[in-house]
């Protein structure tokens, strides 16, 4: 209305600056312990998968001793195979 004194506020700009820097910081935590947990899933998973598959390697062992090599590289090749997935999730591939 006229006569009315209207409130100039400069900090309005400057909080609103504030607020949106502050929901940048949120969302990026959020992220952060979203692949945290993410790449926390897949590496149990490697691991128990890893665990099975050295089990597996000593019972073929146990049945055909000769093939003792093989059984080793074939492992190694799958354990390596599930570090690489792993390090893959970690780069958001």
């Amino acid at each position: 209305m006229a006569g009315e004194v209207s409130i100039w506020r400069p900090t309005t700009t400057v909080a609103r600056r504030q607020a949106d820097a502050l929901s940048e910081v949120f969302h990026r935590t959020e992220l952060a312990e979203a692949q945290v947990s993410g790449v926390a899933e897949v590496t149990k998973h490697a691991v128990m998968e890893a665990m099975t598959t050295n089990l597996l390697r000593r019972q073929a062992e146990m049945i055909a001793p000769d093939g003792a090599e093989h059984y080793a590289l074939l492992t190694l090749a799958g354990v390596t195979e599930m570090a690489q997935v792993i390090a893959s999730v970690r780069r958001g591939r």
